[in-house]
This record gives structure tokens, sequence and C-alpha cells, in this order.
């Protein structure tokens, strides 16, 4: 019997070292608990920590930066600790007393409230912001806006956080591409449309919004599926902010963009008088790098497993947004490379492409390749194969019967 295999590769990119130091993620104050927090009575929700924050920091930790996984208030001068009755201390955490861990990046996933989310810093870490009330110069109390956009007027920002149970399936899971050379996203493949698939679809046993809460979540818990994009109006967009995708449900949304060093911002004499960078700098300019992050986490209410529900070609973007953040050089994102099957026996198949040392390999396998594009469908055959520079081949015995009809190599992380 001649066993026919199908070879289907995901892409890879080239990596730069990683920065020394630690990148900051906040998560949401308002946690469950019973003894003095805000939000004691949401039993509803994930608990002492945000499903999303906690894959964000996996990933980062898979290509080697340590993070560190903070409280929003601990960066928020305005907040005080019921337990110590001390503010917030930006400097304590972005310049501690072990100067290697001194922060690098600080990323404001979206799981926070708006409100708890601390100043920007004036010491050039540059900021990942994913939450939509703190990217347009609307008066903020807190004084936490990147300015990348300029609001309608002082007291309305004009941004949104635009959720998957408002909108169709579809359309509104892809971005449009409008700067694709830029540094992120040379080389991401786009469809004919200039889009490209953000967000998953549901995992049949997951539970979403109008598909089912799923074979284990409780009738009124959270729905483990869900989405949120962070927008403004394009238009909107400051003259120095850099709008690097559109919501595909609609275009009139900015869903991704970035500021760069010097870049003009927002105008502080509309907005707010106390924010840091005016007093620091008086001027419009940006002193680090900026980044208007794609998604809003859901802080109030959500399961807040955003993140999660991101798709490959999403999670490296999110990794390449990271490098540009951090001023690491990027290299276009290039395929993996043809996979080559040849037959070296009567029994066995041999698997070769062009490989990385700074890569592992693994094969995965299914008999349904119109199933789902994850591990629901695509089970593990062979996993821990070591990367060269050059030819990287692994040999099956097909002797028994064939379990898979298609095959496809995949570099990890």
């Amino acid at each position: 019997m001649v066993l026919a295999v199908t070879i289907s590769s995901q892409m890879t990119s080239a990596i730069a070292a990683p920065t020394p130091g630690a990148i900051v993620i906040t998560t949401r104050l308002e946690q469950d608990l019973s003894w003095g927090t805000t939000d004691s009575g949401n039993v509803k929700g994930p608990g002492q920590t945000a499903p999303g924050d906690v894959a964000m920091e996996t990933i980062l930790g898979d290509y080697g930066y340590s993070c560190r996984f903070l409280i929003d208030a601990e960066l928020n001068p305005a907040k005080v600790n019921p337990f110590t009755a001390l503010p917030g201390d930006q400097a304590f955490y972005l310049f501690p007393a072990d100067a290697n861990f001194t922060a690098t990046l600080v990323i404001n996933s979206g799981t926070s409230g708006s409100a708890n989310i601390g100043e920007p810093n004036t010491n050039g870490i540059p900021i990942m912001m994913g939450e939509h009330s703190c990217i347009a110069n609307g008066v903020r109390a807190s004084h936490n806006s990147l300015y990348l956009y300029n609001a309608p007027n002082p007291a309305v920002t004009g941004t949104d956080d635009v959720k998957n149970d408002e909108l169709a399936q579809g359309a509104s899971q892809y971005m449009v591409v409008v700067a694709p050379n830029h540094p992120i996203m040379q080389g991401i493949p786009l469809d004919a449309q200039n889009r490209v698939k953000i967000f998953r679809d549901p995992y049949p046993e997951e539970g979403a919004f109008g598909i089912g809460l799923g074979a284990h979540t409780p009738p009124t818990g959270k729905f483990n599926y869900e989405y949120a994009w962070t927008t403004s109006p394009a238009a909107n967009a400051a003259a120095g902010t850099v709008v690097i995708g559109l919501l595909g449900g609609d275009t009139s949304k900015a869903c991704f963009a970035t500021a760069d060093v010097g870049a003009q911002l927002g105008d502080y004499t509309t907005g707010d008088p106390n924010h840091p960078w005016t007093i620091a700098f008086g001027d419009n300019k940006a002193h680090q790098r900026l980044v208007h992050w794609f998604i809003n986490d859901q802080g109030s209410g959500g399961s807040r497993r955003c993140f999660n529900a991101l798709t490959d070609m999403g999670r490296l973007i999110f990794l390449r947004t990271v490098k540009w953040a951090l001023g690491e050089t990027l290299t276009p994102y290039q395929p993996l490379g043809l996979i080559r099957v040849s037959q070296t026996g009567p029994n066995l198949i041999k698997l070769a492409w062009d490989g990385s040392a700074d890569k592992h390999y693994k094969v995965l396998g299914t008999q349904n390749l119109l199933g789902p594009p994850d591990f629901s469908n695509w089970q593990t055959v062979d996993q821990d194969i070591h990367g060269v520079n050059g030819e990287v081949s692994v040999t099956y015995n097909i002797a028994g019967a064939a379990q898979y009809a298609f095959l496809r190599v995949t570099p990890v992380p």
C-alpha cells in the first residue's frame, strides 16, 4: 500500500538575542479576593490572574525574555496599597535595586481597569498599550494616555474596545494591513484583501458567544472564547502615529499602530496639562517607542482570555511587536522552506527541510485536512527535533496501518 503524504509548514522568523532586563506586564487590580480589594464578589471570573496575561508571559519566556507580572496599580502613584498605605511606585519596579532587572518594556495588556493604569514613564522605557481609553489625548484623571490619537474633544476619546459578541464571526477576526512594509509586518503573508487573520475561531468545546458555553462551563460563567480589539478612529491618528492595521469589519477604525522616538503625538494643549510628558519635556513628542496594541483583554467583566484567542500568526505579530518596541533588529518574516519527501525503503519515508540552529521542530499529523487547525485535530507525531543551519530530516517507518493521511512540520516555540 502506498501512503500519500501531504506536508504543510508553518513559517518562522529570524530572532535577535534577547534584550537584557525585564519586561513588565501589568494585570488587573480588581482580582477575585475575599480580603480587601474592590471586586470580591466577582467569583465568576478567572480568579487572581488573567489567563491572557499569563499566556503572553509564557510566550516571551519561551523566547528567552524575563518578565515581571504586576498589578497595574503598582505603577500608579495615585493608587494607595491598603496594606502598606504606600502609593504605587514606578521607580521601584522600573529601576529595582538589582540593575539586571531594570525594565526594558512596559506592556499594559488591557486586562486592567483604565483608571488603574499608571502614568507613562519619562525614562525612555517603551510602552505597549492594550487599553483603548489610554491611547488618545482626552483628559484622563490618571494622566495615563499615550497621546497616539487626537480625541474629538477633551471629554470624549472616541476610542472603543470592539468585542466579538458585538460582531459576526468573519471579517472582524481579521486586520487589514495598511503598512505592510513596517518592520513588524515585513514578510507577514496577507490574503487578497491585504488582511491577516488575528483571532482564531472558537474550539469546538471552548464555549463562545452565540455558540454555547462549552461542556464544562457553569451556566452563569464567563465565556472562555472572547476577543476584543483596541480601536480608535483612524482619521484621529496624530501626525507621528503610524497606523499599521484597520479593523476588518470596520476599516474606519485603527486597531494597531506605533510611534517611534521623536514622533509627533496628539495635541497636549487640548488634553491633559498634568500629563507627565508635558511637565517633563514640554512638547508633543514621543520620547520612547509607543505601541497601540490591538488586543483589549477585557478587564471589566470578561474571562480575560482574548490573547488566548490569537491565531499563530497573531502570536508571531505579538513577538515581533515586542522586538520592535525593544529596538531589536527585525528581519523579514520567512517561510520554513520547501519540505522534501522521499521513500528510503519499502516502509520508510524521509522528511527533510532547510532548518535553523535557533529552532526546534515538531511533526504533526491528521486524518482530516479540513478540520480545525489546532491540537484538537492535529496530533503530535514527533517533537524535540533539534534544528541545524542546513538540512534537518526525520525518517518514519510506515509499515503499520496508516494513522495519518497528512503531516506537517512546524518550528517551535
